[in-house]
């Protein structure tokens, strides 16, 4: 089943309703795990999940080159889920793909 929420609902709203719907389960398990194996199971849930939305959108493209990845960042867009200035329009693949990797740099900290 292919995955179109973002494109439906948007990201904010869709993060806000996993939000909603996990937040209940990670307390009850939080009884029965202690708190760094809880925290450590659920970042790794979370790069697992960035890393297949991050495939999924980079087989929607289609074409490598950046203007084609950045279309389908519309609905990042929506409700103010990610705000960006664009510094300047570079036509490389490989340009994105450092720019991800700043980015996912600057996510961990």
């Amino acid at each position: 089943m292919q995955d179109n929420l973002n494109q439906e609902i948007g990201v904010f709203k869709r993060r806000e309703v996993e939000a909603r719907i996990l937040k209940p389960f990670l307390d009850e398990l939080a009884k029965h795990i202690d708190q760094e194996t809880l925290e450590a199971i659920l970042a790794e849930t979370v790069r697992k999940a960035a890393r297949e939305l991050g495939g999924v959108m980079r087989q929607a493209a289609d074409e490598e080159s950046i203007e084609a990845f950045a279309a389908g960042w519309e609905p990042w867009f929506r409700g103010g889920a990610l705000e960006i200035d664009e510094l300047e329009k570079v036509s490389t693949y490989g340009a994105l793909m450092l720019c991800a990797a700043a980015m996912q740099s600057f996510i961990r900290r």
